[in-house]
This record gives structure tokens, sequence and C-alpha cells, in this order.
């Protein structure tokens, strides 16, 4: 299975990661009477639909947001999943594939 591109190199570990994340999104949507699209929008139901699957990794803006929407610290979300050196964002996936502005 192959993950987004917030992953150049995809590892089973990686997977797991994903599909732990994916996991806990959609209890806590579905504790929460939410369906996929109220969660994701302005994102698609699908986008949502992939994250709780654990076929793709959500952008940082689009897991706060979701985090936000399901009233629960992002720290909830990651809590108690294993990172490896790879779970990283960089700036590219913060803020949406725009590098940071660097005007010294």
């Amino acid at each position: 299975m192959a993950l987004s591109s917030i992953y150049q190199h995809s590892t089973q570990q990686d997977e797991s990661f994903a599909a732990l994340l994916g996991s806990r999104i959609r209890e806590l949507r579905l504790r929460g009477g939410l369906t996929q699209t109220e969660l994701g929008s302005p994102r698609t139901r699908s986008f949502i639909s992939a994250v709780e699957h654990g076929r793709t990794l959500p952008s940082l803006r689009a897991l706060l947001q979701m985090a936000e929407r399901l009233g629960v610290p992002v720290a909830v979300l990651l809590d108690e999943l294993e990172l490896t050196g790879r779970d990283t964002y960089t700036w590219l996936h913060a803020n949406n594939d725009a590098p940071p502005n660097d005007s010294r």
C-alpha cells in the first residue's frame, strides 16, 4: 500500500502509523456523531475516508482542523502512536506545499 506524498519512503511501520491514526480519527468522529463530510469540509469526504483507512496522512493543517472539529487537542490524535524519524511534517506539509518565507 502506498501512502500519500507526505512520505517519500513508505515502510510497513509508516503504514501502521497511518492506519492507527486513521482508526483513532474514525473512532472520535463516530463518537462525536459527525459525518466524514462534516469532519473534512472543505476537504472531500473521500479524503477523510482515505485518512480513516490509513491510505493517506493529512497535512498538519488538516490534522489540526480535524482535531478542532472533533473537539480534542491534536495530542489526543497522536497519543501513544509510535513515531519514527520519518513521522515528521516538513514546511511543505505544514504550509500546504508553500515553502517557508525566508526574507532575511
